[in-house]
């Protein structure tokens, strides 16, 4: 796949996992794929692509991400959609980072 068309897959993922993590209301991992897509989207390829891959590995990294959990009445609980939002979720993380290792 040339690069342009690897770029604009990685872009389009970059949005799928600012959903998932809006649908969660998580917003410092939020804030952080915005500012990478954006980098991406102005070119910023070589940034956009080291930002990303640093977020990846080391405890309390992306990749350790578990979203859809809250408390209710004190207790443990999921959120509904939640098992289905994490394997979303995986998938796409896995994809960004292949990606990105592709670009690199």
């Amino acid at each position: 796949m040339p690069t342009q068309e690897k770029v604009e897959e990685l872009s389009k993922i970059l949005e799928s996992i600012i959903a998932i993590l809006a649908w969660d209301d998580e917003k410092h991992w939020q804030e952080t794929i915005i500012k990478i897509k954006q980098d991406l989207d102005d070119a910023k390829i070589a940034s956009a692509i080291r930002r990303l891959l640093g977020i990846y590995g080391g405890m309390g990294s992306f990749n350790d991400l578990v979203i859809g959990q809250n408390y209710k009445n004190g207790e443990f609980a999921w959120k509904d959609g939640a098992k289905e939002k994490n394997a979303e979720l995986s998938t796409l993380r896995t994809k960004a980072y292949d990606l990105a290792i592709a670009l690199r």
